[in-house]
């Protein structure tokens, strides 16, 4: 059975919303088929002088909601809470967690995440209640049981093999992966 090969693409439709308002710059169009012909977008600040992202909730939250339900490497952890981004963001347009994700050689990595677990080795455990409302705890629950059950290095070789992260990363490592390109591809795979 043949398989059917999926073309991403990334559309701002006319709402009245043009990503470079929101701190996007317009690129020359990547020419993904022969008929098709897509922009991307890249953010005009760097990491350091960003304004902070209208999130949903805090990154350490969605790591501790995540820890509760078993201890992981940071990597997993980061890699759990890069795909809630990217799923939240995919279907409601909003951001659900207040960090960025740089591309590097591991994956992508979240400055927060870094700062509060870098220095801890191996698995990090979390004593303690995670108090989300249920609307965020089911959504979590959603991700976690896609993704849960995925060692770091199962987690690490579906995230490298990404469209997002290759993006980025290609085009230099420690580049911001797109959010937006983050939800066009989410919504392309399902």
């Amino acid at each position: 059975m043949a398989m059917k090969r999926k073309t991403l693409e990334f559309r701002v439709e006319k709402k009245s919303y043009y990503p470079w308002e929101d701190g996007f710059e317009k690129s020359s169009p990547v020419l993904l088929s022969h008929d098709v012909s897509v922009y991307t977008f890249k953010r005009r600040y760097d990491s350091g002088n960003r304004p902070e992202l209208p999130a949903v909730m805090s990154v350490y939250d969605a790591a501790d909601w995540f820890l509760s339900k078993s201890s992981m490497d940071l990597r997993k952890l980061t890699f759990l809470c890069y795909f809630a981004s990217e799923y939240f963001f995919a279907f409601t347009g909003r951001h659900l967690l207040d960090t960025d994700y740089k591309a590097y050689d591991v994956g992508p990595v979240s400055d927060k995440l870094i700062r509060r677990f870098g220095n801890m080795k191996g698995e990090i455990t979390f004593e303690g209640e995670s108090n989300l409302p249920p609307s965020l705890e089911a959504f979590l629950e959603t991700i976690w049981n896609r993704f849960g059950e995925y060692g770091t290095k199962t987690l690490m070789k579906k995230v490298r093999l990404s469209y997002p992260y290759l993006e980025a990363y290609n085009n230099e490592p420690g580049t911001l992966i797109n959010p937006e390109t983050m939800a066009s591809y989410c919504r392309m795979i399902g």
